[in-house]
């Protein structure tokens, strides 16, 4: 009887711990710092691409250097699994390595791309270019993190970020320039190349643009 009162007092404890903890984890002061982090990502991210793209490297360093910030801040193998949709399944395991590298390198140059291409050849302080305007946590736990791309000569670009926690940290899944989403895009684009090519024709196009510099 004495054991069983025990055990139901340690369940009890325990049961208290949890509640408590569950309470900490939704409390205004928790939910402001992971909207923090959540924006501390973002300006990492961009902070670093525009850093390596002002020192004006050769393209193998530029991307070697572009793929350390990157991976630190982005969730590149979500990213591509999402984009890849109802196909990801069909894939082999090698097949899954392969692609995970070819989208690696995809993006690597599309994130360059994007801030190259906007804010233009004369890149500057990163705080000139760039400034984050809010960020908001969504129903499922993502948030979104809303910034401006501020070009030299130009009107302003707005993108937003979602970002996701993985592994007790924020990283970003998405890329949303002007409404239009990275996800989304490849998605389509890639399902309506296995469509007309099927899983290895697709693979065959991806190696093809990424050795060719797309």
């Amino acid at each position: 009887m004495e054991f069983a009162q025990q055990r139901l007092r340690r369940r009890g404890a325990l049961g208290v711990m949890v509640l408590v903890l569950g309470l900490a984890a939704g409390t205004p002061q928790a939910r402001a710092q992971a909207n923090q982090q959540a924006e501390d990502a973002v300006r990492n991210l961009v902070t670093g691409i525009i850093t390596i793209l002002s020192d004006r490297l050769d393209t193998a360093d530029e991307l070697k250097e572009l793929g350390q910030v990157i991976d630190k801040e982005a969730d590149l193998d979500a990213l591509g699994q999402l984009s890849l949709g109802q196909y990801w399944r069909q894939l082999t395991d090698a097949q899954k390595q392969e692609y995970r590298g070819l989208f690696r390198q995809l993006m690597l140059r599309k994130f360059a791309g994007y801030l190259n291409a906007y804010a233009g050849e004369g890149l500057g302080a990163p705080d000139k270019l760039f400034k984050i305007t809010g960020s908001r946590e969504l129903s499922g736990g993502d948030f979104l993190v809303e910034s401006q791309i501020l070009p030299p000569s130009a009107p302003p670009l707005a993108v937003t970020w979602r970002v996701r926690e993985r592994d007790n940290r924020p990283l970003i899944i998405d890329v949303i320039v002007e409404q239009a989403s990275l996800l989304i895009t490849q998605r389509n684009e890639f399902g309506a190349v296995i469509g007309q090519r099927g899983i290895g024709g697709f693979l065959a196009d991806l190696r093809s643009r990424v050795q060719g510099g797309a």
